[in-house]
């Protein structure tokens, strides 16, 4: 079973240009829409050298109070400009039918302008990881914007996203994409590759 954290160590041990990344630590569970979406938030800067050790993960993950997730920041830090591993949530329920439209809609629309990557099954949806390339600031709203359009029609025949849009909208007011690396409080599933595209 491979985890988000072990397929972005991959990307980061895989990519000579980055140097720095960073750990989120946020409240479980997230803040309500409308309200300020770092509250509380504390990020922890990491060097390539320690995440890819994972001590600094073992040791953040055994401190964690239980309404606290880990994620792992989007933004990279390189010796010139910063980059961001691609990073998207999907708000469809879990379900076969709900993976077989990501896929679709997934190699439909992105991996042609963003790369392939990994599809993730969370406790109650699914995640997406790019690691083909890192992308520029301009070439992340891209990806944040083209995410937001892939839509379907659900039973009623009203459209749908298939992405969660507050997501998208708290990674515009961040900067930066975060996607958790912990299990939920009580939960037994830590997001985990289900499909590599």
């Amino acid at each position: 079973m491979k985890t988000t954290y072990d397929f972005i160590q991959e990307i980061v041990e895989n990519n000579i240009q980055i140097r720095r990344l960073y750990f989120r630590e946020y409240t479980f569970p997230a803040q309500p829409v409308g309200t300020e979406p770092a509250l509380k938030d504390r990020l922890y800067p990491t060097t390539k050298k320690q995440f890819l050790n994972k001590n600094m993960f073992k040791e953040l993950k055994s401190k964690l109070p239980k309404n606290r997730n880990l994620g792992i920041e989007s933004r990279v830090k390189t010796l010139g400009e910063d980059f961001h591993i691609p990073m998207m949530d999907f708000s469809m329920p879990k379900s076969s039918k709900s993976v077989t439209l990501i896929k679709k809609l997934v190699k439909k629309e992105i991996l042609n302008r963003f790369g392939g990557g990994g599809l993730f099954e969370t406790d109650n949806s699914y995640h997406f990881i790019g690691n083909k390339k890192l992308l520029d600031e301009n070439e992340y709203l891209d990806f944040l914007g083209w995410f937001l359009l892939l839509v379907y029609k659900d039973k009623n025949g009203d459209t749908r996203n298939i992405v969660d849009a507050p997501y998208i909208a708290y990674c515009l007011l961040k900067k930066s994409s975060c996607l958790r690396v912990t299990k939920y409080p009580n939960s037994k599933i830590v997001p985990s590759l289900i499909y590599l595209f």
